[in-house]
């Protein structure tokens, strides 16, 4: 996801940064295998997006 310098993205940052706050204040911060975890699966949903993607562009041949 990206994002760019409007007014709009710095809200919606720091919206997701007053959550991040709390969610660490209430269960404590995550843990580098935590961190690893959560971008494993963050490349498995990609790759089944691709992958569904794919399926339903038509073939030439």
């Amino acid at each position: 996801m990206a994002c760019g310098s409007g007014p709009e993205d710095v809200r919606w940052q720091e919206g997701l940064r007053e959550i991040v706050d709390w969610l660490e204040e209430e269960y404590g911060e995550i843990t580098e295998a935590e961190r690893e975890a959560g971008r494993a699966e963050l490349a498995e949903i990609d790759a089944e997006h691709e992958r569904r993607r794919s399926a339903r562009r038509p073939r030439r041949g």
